[in-house]
């Protein structure tokens, strides 16, 4: 056995924390327990009343977990404080996938409810644990050679027919590609705005940009991602009254910024979210959608967080003045809506639309995705600006699949060959703590 030569105090220091990134594997989460009989290792239950915690895949091993990401990035943040976490494989295999027709196996929406739900939880450890996730690898772009389990077992977002080597895009596949393109989109109409607005404009803003955070007169803060049904009440100045879950509907623009990007307010009702104009921030919108470059479109269902003891604002007339509020509990949020391509109040079948129970927190320097879901219904997209996803530094987010949009099933001759990711990983198995 080869062993490292012992390092001098000197060469340690120089080698603590001098690594590029942090890179892991993940896909599940398990309860374990101190092992009592072992001098090693741990002893695993599948939850604390002896069940799984999680739907259970197409592996036996792999639990559907999505809040064990999350506490599995705060727990890396918090232990070794990298200066960067890349998610070097993360992705599922769908339960009897194997042996289903094929355009059963395309309809992979178990697949796309899973990178949803778990791109959701690393936007949530990025804002609230300041996790430094930087890269997102989806497993897998193909169908492929999984260990012991050889070919029986399909994580690729791409269905391979292993007789003939053809290729066909999974549902999953073109749900990333639209979210591709909807990112793009945003992440091209934020950069026009700021280029438009002028350091002038952004300095006039005086709005807290820590969408987590709600201030008190006392500089303290509080944590209240408590979802609720968004409805609009009455509203003063250019505000836009958004759809919401009672039936009632809105398309209207108004031209309210915050720090030259479009948002959207409802004065002080059940939602809101801030702009320069001078509003009474009672909540802060969660699920928005936004287009072109000095109007904001708002259609479609809109989830908000609410403080549970913020003070309800009095009905006031349409002519009273508008004042920012400084009381107790009271939100200082910047949450600007994302911007995407096209308006259309049209519903449109199969597009991504945000689940009405879902809270996604917009990023102060966020490096993931917002988490859309399959569904039909109004276009309807989550906030950006400074979203999960994409505000100061942008997303490189890899998963082998930027070229879908032009890509076309073909047949390919030579054999299958399978290559393994070369990245530095941790193991994928994790302890798991309360990430609610």
């Amino acid at each position: 056995m080869c062993l490292l030569p012992r390092f001098t105090k000197e060469e340690s220091f120089l080698v603590k924390g001098s690594f590029d990134f942090y890179g892991l594997n993940t896909y599940s989460g398990k309860y374990i327990t101190a092992n009592t009989s072992l001098l090693e290792g741990w002893q695993e239950s599948e939850g604390l009343d002896g069940k799984p915690i999680g739907p259970i895949a197409d592996s036996d091993w792999l639990l559907v977990v999505p809040r064990a990401l999350r506490a599995y990035l705060a727990y890396v943040q918090n232990r070794y404080s990298p200066g960067a976490i890349i998610i070097t494989e993360n992705g599922v295999d769908v339960p009897g996938e194997d042996l289903m027709p094929l355009a059963e196996a395309l309809d992979d929406t178990y697949r796309v409810d899973y990178f949803r739900t778990y791109i959701e939880q690393v936007a949530l450890a990025v804002q609230l644990s300041a996790a430094p996730v930087t890269v997102y690898f989806a497993w897998s772009l193909l169908d492929n050679f999984e260990w012991a389990d050889g070919y029986s077992k399909r994580f690729g977002i791409t269905f391979v027919n292993y007789r003939t080597q053809e290729r066909t895009p999974k549902a999953s596949a073109k749900w990333f590609t639209g979210l591709f393109r909807k990112l793009a989109s945003a992440q091209a109409a934020k950069t026009a705005l700021q280029d438009s607005a002028g350091s002038a404009q952004a300095a006039q803003t005086t709005l807290v940009s820590s969408a987590s955070e709600v201030h008190r007169s006392d500089n303290a803060s509080l944590q209240c991602l408590r979802p609720e049904a968004a409805g609009c009440g009455w509203l003063r100045n250019k505000a836009a009254c958004l759809s919401s879950l009672d039936g009632r509907e809105g398309y209207k623009s108004h031209d309210l910024k915050v720090g030259g990007e479009p948002c959207v307010w409802c004065g002080g009702t059940a939602c809101t979210s801030f702009s320069n104009s001078n509003c009474a921030p009672y909540d802060w919108l969660i699920n928005g959608q936004g287009v072109a470059y000095n109007l904001f479109f708002a259609d479609g269902i809109f989830d908000v967080a609410r403080c549970p003891d913020a003070p309800a604002p009095a009905t006031a007339p349409a002519t009273a003045p508008a004042v920012i509020a400084t009381g107790p509990n009271i939100t200082h949020v910047q949450a600007p809506a994302v911007l995407t391509d096209e308006p259309s109040s049209v519903p449109v079948a199969n597009e991504l639309v945000p689940e009405p129970s879902s809270v996604l927190v917009p990023q102060p320097s966020a490096v993931l995705v917002p988490e859309p879901s399959l569904k039909s219904g109004s276009q309807t997209w989550s906030p950006g600006g400074q979203i999960a996803l994409g505000a100061g530094v942008g997303l490189l987010l890899v998963a082998g699949v930027v070229f879908l949009s032009s890509w076309r099933p073909r047949k390919e001759s030579r054999g299958f060959k399978y290559s393994s990711d070369a990245s530095s990983s941790s193991d994928s198995s994790t302890s798991e703590t309360d990430a609610a």
